[in-house]
Formats: C-alpha cells, structure tokens, sequence
C-alpha cells in the first residue's frame, strides 16, 4: 500500500515522498505542476454542478487551464475582481487527488533524533562562523531501533539501551566522520529529522561545517537542495537563520514544547524543560 509522506515544490518541479507499507521503505516521485493544475471557480449567474460551501445559494463556475503559467496569470489578474474559490497551488492539488483518504498517511515516518557534539577550542561554536569542529554525531533511527554514533576515539561501551542497540562508526577525522554521516543519511532516507534545539545549532552548524570543508550539504537532500530563511525567530522571539533540506521534514523538540506547552518557564533549555517535566535534568558528565 502506497502512503502520504510529504510533497513539496521546487519551481515548476513537483516532488512526492511515497512510503510502501510493505517494504517500508520511501520512494521519490517527480512530476511538473503542469500534471496539477489548479481547480479554480468564480461566482456563476447561472445553475452550474457547483456550489460554494461558504454560501450554498452561490452557484460557481470552473475555469479550464491549458497549463500552469496561464493558471497563474489568471489568478494574478482575476484575484481581486472575483472572490475565486478552489485549489490554486499544485501541492494542494496533489494531495487532494492522489491521497483523497485522510488515513492515508497514518504510519509511523522514519525518523532521525540528532544530536551534535563540537569543539569549543575558540568558545562556543558559532553556526555562522563555524570554526570548531564536529567531534560527535548521534542519531536514533525508529526503524531500525539503533544508535548510530559517528567518532574519532575509540568506543568500547557495546550495551543495548532501552530503545536499541549501538553502532558505534570510528572515522579517521572529522571529515571522514561528516561524510561517512552523510552517506549514512542518504542509504536509510529518513523522512523527519529532529532534535533539541536543532533549528538554532544543530541543523545549521551542521549544514555550514559541510560548507566550510567543501563535503557538499546538498547531498543531505533527496533533491541536492539546501535552502535558508535569514529572517526567522522562534516561537520566543530569537532571531536565526532557518534552514531547509529540501526532501526532509525538519523538527525542534523545543519549538514544539513553545508550540503546545502552557507552562511558563524561566528558560527553554534541556535542562530546565526536563527537570520541569520529568523530575530530573540532564545527565552529569562532570566526572569526565
């Protein structure tokens, strides 16, 4: 059975991530928003098949398109004349036709929980000067219930954890580590990844490191396309940089909790949000 993921467009390509309950595995699908055209209606003043949900004595017409260029222009130009009713973008379009069941998505989407480690031989990293290097990169993967853990030491804790086992992957410096994880990425095509504060360190440090050693960051998307929102802010007014690897649906634990919580915090870092919700903070290193 075929199942929703995610759709996305890029220009006048359309792209469908289609997950196969079966084989459990995604697959990436193109079209051109020409295969989508929009469905657009105006007011009619005569009976037509059509009628409006917002006013159900309002009879619509449906206007045909030849393509995607002469639907846009037509919604440009008739947009403030008719109170036009209907689909008017492609990805609406596709998903309305070809997952017209709202179960169609209910399954479990894999997914990469990330987390980063880096030096901090010149302070704390900055994800717009990323000068300190990646020393440590652990991912969960739901699917195969594993810890992947990318290093330059050696590892010697082989113990199964609650959720899974451990593979520990030694890489000979951190370009081998970056590259090795990105490799990784692409053979398991996770559908979410998703952290703690990610969209404030993790995704860009990690994102701009690859920049900065030439190792190509598109290659983390399905479609080699990275893209970056300069003017972003959390959900709590901190401005950043938000970054999108085109392909992948990416999550923050903590824009989340702002999202959905109603506790009113002093802080919203790990420590302070485990503490509160769980009784305890975060694992001591200290003896280290």
């Amino acid at each position: 059975m075929k199942q929703y993921e995610y759709v996305f467009q890029n220009g006048k390509k359309l792209y469908a991530r289609v997950f196969d309950s079966e084989t459990r595995k995604s697959e990436l699908l193109s079209y051109t928003v020409d295969d989508y055209l929009p469905d657009v209606f105006i007011p009619s003043s005569t009976n037509t098949e059509y009628v409006s949900h917002a006013n159900n004595k309002q009879f619509l017409k449906k206007i045909e398109f030849q393509d995607s260029a002469q639907a846009n222009q037509y919604i440009k130009d008739y947009s403030k004349t008719y109170n036009l009713h209907g689909n008017k973008n492609a990805v609406m379009k596709y998903t309305r036709t070809e997952f017209p069941d709202t179960l169609s998505c209910n399954h479990e989407f894999r997914t990469h929980f990330l987390d980063i480690e880096t030096r901090s031989v010149h302070g704390f990293p900055d994800v717009n000067n990323p000068i300190e290097e990646v020393s440590l990169i652990q991912i969960y993967d739901n699917f195969e219930q594993k810890y992947f853990i990318f290093g330059t030491q050696e590892y010697y804790n082989k113990k199964t954890y609650l959720y899974g086992g451990v593979k520990y992957i030694k890489c000979k410096d951190e370009k081998d580590l970056l590259n090795k994880y990105i490799l990784l990425t692409q053979k398991l095509d996770p559908a979410i990844l998703i952290g703690f504060n990610t969209f404030l360190f993790d995704f860009p440090y990690l994102i701009n490191r690859i920049e900065k050693l030439n190792l190509g960051a598109e290659r983390l998307s399905p479609v080699g396309i990275i893209k970056s929102k300069p003017d972003s802010s959390t959900k709590d007014g901190i401005a950043y940089t938000h970054y999108d690897i085109v392909g992948r649906i990416l999550m923050d634990y903590r824009e989340l909790y702002l999202k959905y919580t109603f506790a009113k915090l002093p802080k919203h870092n790990l420590e302070t949000i485990a503490t509160y919700e769980l009784g305890e903070g975060k694992v001591e290193h200290s003896e280290h």
